[in-house]
């Protein structure tokens, strides 16, 4: 099969050839396909849609019930373009879309929104703190910038092995690698590029005397929040962080 050929577009011509070729078997003679690869592809395909879905109706549910509905279709929608990103980089190294690459892409999901997260809740505590949108945008790109590329060259750097792998099993196992660093790339770019301009425009607060006006603090709006839950996450960071031995032991 040519390798710039989806497979299945290919399986429908050969088996136009086979049914073809039966017809001139001679009787007692029948032709049994054993082994038929397409199945394995499109189920892989599909599985990965079904999990880009589940993942952003996750991400949504969680987000808008801690940061609310607007930080919600913000941090939801870079996972969609991260992989589109991915699929953009794939084109352009020459990786294919097989059952190895979408793998990756799988295991890239659970990692991309991270980024993303960190940045709107920073964001959102900006703004809160009265910085106009664009101050808001420079203040925490310069502010994260360098956190965030030090956390995402870690996980790169743990996957940088199996890129490099070798002979036919870093043939095999390459675009496995290739696919979860693209994604990874691509939610750093988007996360200190699109993520907090779209955010600075989607949360537009508005201040009186340093509070939010109403119609502001509603939880859908800022998030659910409970006074005893925040004291007690509060007590425990500032254990912890007095502590850090201790509470790298306990985690």
């Amino acid at each position: 099969m040519n390798s710039q050929t989806r497979i299945d577009r290919w399986r429908k011509q050969n088996i136009q050839v086979l049914e073809q070729f039966k017809s001139t078997l001679p009787d007692g003679i029948k032709l049994k396909i054993i082994f038929d690869q397409s199945h394995y592809v499109n189920n892989r395909l599909n599985n990965l849609f079904k999990n880009l879905i589940l993942g952003i109706g996750c991400v949504f549910g969680v987000t808008i019930l801690l940061m609310g509905w607007k930080s919600a279709l913000v941090v939801g929608s870079s996972l969609p373009l991260c992989v589109l990103m991915v699929f953009g980089g794939m084109r352009l190294l020459s990786i294919p879309l097989h059952q190895v690459s979408v793998t990756g892409l799988v295991i890239a999901l659970g990692l991309l929104i991270d980024n993303a997260i960190v940045v709107v809740d920073e964001m959102q505590l900006l703004l809160k703190a009265g910085y106009q949108p664009q101050q808001a945008i420079s203040k925490n790109v310069r502010y994260l910038a360098v956190p965030l590329l030090a956390s995402t060259l870690t996980t790169i750097l743990t996957f940088t092995p199996i890129a490099l792998l070798a002979g036919s099993i870093g043939e095999f196992v390459k675009p496995l690698a290739l696919c979860v660093i693209l994604a990874l790339s691509s939610s750093l770019f988007l996360s200190l590029t699109l993520v907090p301009a779209l955010t600075g425009l989607t949360l537009k607060y508005k201040y009186k005397d340093n509070l939010i006006s109403a119609g502001q603090i509603e939880w859908w709006n800022t998030g659910f929040s409970q006074p005893s839950l925040t004291r007690i996450y509060r007590r425990c960071l500032n254990s912890i962080l007095c502590k850090p031995l201790l509470g790298i032991i306990l985690a």
